[in-house]
Order: C-alpha cells, then structure tokens, then sequence
C-alpha cells in the first residue's frame, strides 16, 4: 500500500484551504496518507497524530506577517511565510513514506527532504509558470506604468526549482499544463487534474433579481483583467443605467483604485473581501476575464449556482466550460467581446437562464472527488510502475 505525505502552506479546514482540505480527507479514505503538513488548522475529521504544522506556534507568525501585508501592499509576505513554512517542514519530516506530495510548488528545503526519505516527489501546481506568466503580464505592467511584477524574483526561483526537481507534476488545468511546456518542462513528466466543486454547497440564484448584475469575484487588480470589465461596461453605456449594476468583491490593488476613481462608474459597487455565495445567488452573470488564472475556483462556484459565465481562454474555463453553452470563453485583453457578450446576455434573459441551467448541470457533473481523485489515480499509477 503507497504512503503518502501531503506537503501545503494552507490552513485545513478553511474555506481557502479547501482543495488541500479535500484532498487530505481523500488520501485519507484511502487509507494512504501517513500525515499532512499544513500552516494551521481550522477545523478537520483527520486523526490529531496525522497533522502536523511544522512552524511554532502554528499559524500565528505567518498571519502576524500577512496582517501587516494588508496595510504595506507590496511587502514580500507570502515569501516570507513560505520561506518560514519550508524551513520548519523539512526539519519535522524524518520518516519514510512512498511518495511526498507537494500541494503547491516553492519548498525547495522540503523537496530535498523529500528525496532522502521518499522514493518520489510529486508537485501539484495551481498557477502558470512563473517566467510565462511574468511575460504575458509584461504589457499590463508597462502600459499602467506599475515599476516592477509583484512576485519577488526569490520566489519565482523556489517555485521553478520545486517543478524542475520534483518527479511528477500535477497540472490543475490545461492552460497550466501549457504554460509549464512553454516553459521547459516535460510533458512526460506533467499530468493533468482539473478542480471539482461541491455543488450543494452553492444555492442557486435568486429568480426575481431586480437589476441586471454583473458580478466579478476574486482579488481586484491589473492580473485578473478587472480593467477590461470596466472599458465593457463603459463601452455598453452602462455606467449610469439605474437598471444595472456593476459588482466587485475582493480586495482592491493600488492601481486599480486609481482606474475605478478615473471610470467614475455610478452603479459599481466594491464591497471588498465577501462571501461570495451571497453574491452569487443574487445576480445575473459571472465575468471573471484573467489575464493569467491557475483555474479559477470562481468559475465552478459561478456554475454551480446556475450563473452563465464570462471567462478567458488563460483559466480553468475551458476545462469545464463548452463556449456558447455554459456561457463564453473570450480572448483575454478584449472589451468589446466582452461588452458584446455582456450585452447579448442582458437582451436574451431566457437564454441567459439555459445557459446557466448548463452550467449548473456541468458543475454537478465535476465534484470536488473527480479532481482528488484523479490525483489519487495518478499517485497509484506511479507507484505501481516504480
């Protein structure tokens, strides 16, 4: 029977923390995991002796570190956090287990760890490479004048270290997988599980709405092409239309509070960090138009409350989504597409309701399981051809 440790800065049992939540619990049923390194735990059915958060005092450091990053914007806190959780992890792993999963890259001290003690390391990788991503966003960089990409360079290295040393990756979409191609890796070496969401978790929305809402959720800056929504909206004569109303939930970057003040929008409301199901059960369209998108939970959770989506070809979309039938799948850096598909969406209510019924129906179809799973499927098969 394979033995495996799971390796994630993520707090078990947090909404944040669901995928590696999830997959702990999987690995679990199973009967395969030996023990889960985590920054903190939130709450969780796993026996106490198979957790282990290997920083002191738990998770109390790296939220010090964070809380200061929410009042200095560009400080290096999720580095330093990470850097912080690596350390410690590596000097708390000392027994033997098949395979050391790695929910994420960049624990480059718990990889080498991992391959004394471990006869494979597997990376699971949720965003495009980094060096890929950082070209596609140059022009954003360069056009808003902001001076420098916000991922410091010594991070950028750990990650990339972790993928090119680790013995499999995981890709959580195809434009992750792509990226990683793109950027060197062996497609050999690169399996692909997309993300799954627990429909009955999201109530579906409110039938009588009684504006035409858009709405947006994640964080609010120049990578999530917030900018683009706004020129759509702006481009549709939108702005002061008392019978629609534009959403942002999520917190907004420097830059972008100095667009949405410049766009003067009437009917946009920016209520910052929310939960988002009550959102989404109350409006008309999800528009999440990334430049650069791991996957996107979003998306699946949009879905699963019966919204028709508006996405990008660089996200988990079109893992999950058939264009024309759940909602769009747009060109990134596009305002007039997605002014004409906001647009079509608003004349068309009846057909806006198909489309979300679909994607209600394709979000039923992709559980939180099938993604664990298949990581499960790819953990096995890699250990039986050993």
């Amino acid at each position: 029977m394979t033995d495996v440790s799971l390796v994630g800065y993520a707090d078990i049992g947090s909404q944040p923390g669901q995928d590696f939540t999830e997959l702990a619990n999987a690995l679990f049923d199973e009967r395969i995991l030996s023990q889960a390194y985590c920054r903190g735990i939130e709450g969780t059915e796993l026996p106490e002796e198979r957790v282990t958060t290997p920083i002191p005092f738990g998770r109390r450091f790296p939220r010090l570190i964070n809380g200061i990053g929410r009042h200095v914007y560009d400080i290096q806190n999720r580095y330093y956090s990470e850097y912080m959780f690596d350390y410690y992890s590596a000097k708390r792993i000392s027994k033997t287990d098949d395979i050391q999963l790695h929910f994420s890259p960049g624990y480059p001290k718990t990889l080498e760890k991992g391959k004394e003690h471990s006869d494979q390391v597997i990376v699971r990788t949720a965003t495009e490479y980094e060096r890929e991503k950082k070209k596609r966003l140059a022009p954003e960089y360069k056009k808003y004048t902001i001076n420098s990409y916000p991922i410091p360079k010594k991070r950028i290295k750990r990650r990339e270290e972790t993928i090119n040393k680790a013995d499999k990756v995981i890709a959580i979409s195809k434009f992750v997988k792509e990226s990683l191609i793109n950027g060197g890796v062996p497609e050999n070496k690169i399996d692909l599980a997309p993300f799954g969401v627990n429909s009955d978790d999201y109530p579906t929305k409110t039938e009588d709405i009684d504006k035409f809402t858009v709405l947006f959720i994640g964080s609010i800056n120049i990578n999530k092409g917030v900018p683009y929504l706004l020129d759509a909206w702006q481009k549709n004569g939108w702005e002061y239309d008392n019978e629609a109303q534009l959403i942002l939930g999520g917190r907004i970057s420097p830059e972008l509070e100095e667009i949405i003040e410049e766009k003067n929008i009437n009917n946009l409301k920016t209520p910052g960090y929310v939960e988002p199901r009550n959102y989404y059960q109350n409006a008309s369209v999800f528009c999440f138009p990334s430049l650069s998108e791991g996957f996107g939970k979003v998306i699946l959770e949009a879905m699963a409350s019966g919204l028709p989506v508006i996405s990008t070809e660089y996200t988990g979309a079109r893992d999950v989504m058939t264009d024309g039938e759940e909602g769009y799948i747009v060109e990134t850096r596009d305002s007039d597409v997605i002014a004409n598909k906001l647009q079509y969406l608003r004349d068309n209510p009846e057909e806006r309701k198909q489309m979300g019924d679909k994607a209600l129906q394709t979000a039923k179809e992709n559980p939180w399981d099938k993604h664990t799973n298949k990581i499960i499927d790819i953990i096995s098969d890699d250990n039986n051809s050993k």
